[in-house]
């Protein structure tokens, strides 16, 4: 689970994604699976964890309380510069809800984002620069996209 080891000790995340790895074979096996599927799933993981909305933070979650956690868990399962649209973002629109959290939330740490669709160019052109400069704010990020056949790590600061 070599996935897992940037996002450090966090037990509540690595056991959650632990969850989607062990349903993993079955999803990728159904017929007509696309990767927004399998986002949807991971995020009726989270959704259906206890203490959502208390012990992190999930984007989008419509029932969950806006807060300051250590832990934000974020997903863009429309396309890369997808406008926030029905309860769901593009990386671009996520990026604009992301951003004031990240400055008004001193005990934030740790930030994952969950993708789709990664556009390695415009995310190295519009969005390194910043998210290097948050590593200077001792906030950690990864972004994971999630394909058909796995999930990869696309950034980690």
């Amino acid at each position: 689970m070599g996935l897992l080891e940037p996002l450090g000790h966090n037990s509540e995340l690595f056991n959650i994604l632990n969850v989607f790895y062990s349903n993993r074979d079955n999803l990728l096996s159904e017929r007509g699976r696309r990767n927004t599927d399998l986002i949807s799933e991971i995020i009726r993981i989270f959704q259906q964890s206890d203490g959502v909305g208390s012990r992190f933070n999930l984007i989008p979650c419509d029932n969950c309380r806006e807060s300051c956690r250590e832990l934000l868990i974020a997903f863009a399962e429309l396309g890369f510069e997808s406008k926030h649209t029905n309860g769901k973002y593009g990386f671009r629109s996520l990026m604009a809800k992301l951003y004031p959290h990240w400055f008004t939330c001193p005990n934030n740490h740790l930030n994952v984002i969950i993708t789709s669709n990664f556009d390695r160019k415009k995310f190295d052109e519009f969005y390194l620069p910043t998210f290097e400069a948050f590593k200077e704010m001792r906030k950690k990020i990864v972004v994971i996209e999630v394909a058909k056949d796995d999930l990869y790590i696309q950034y980690e600061n």
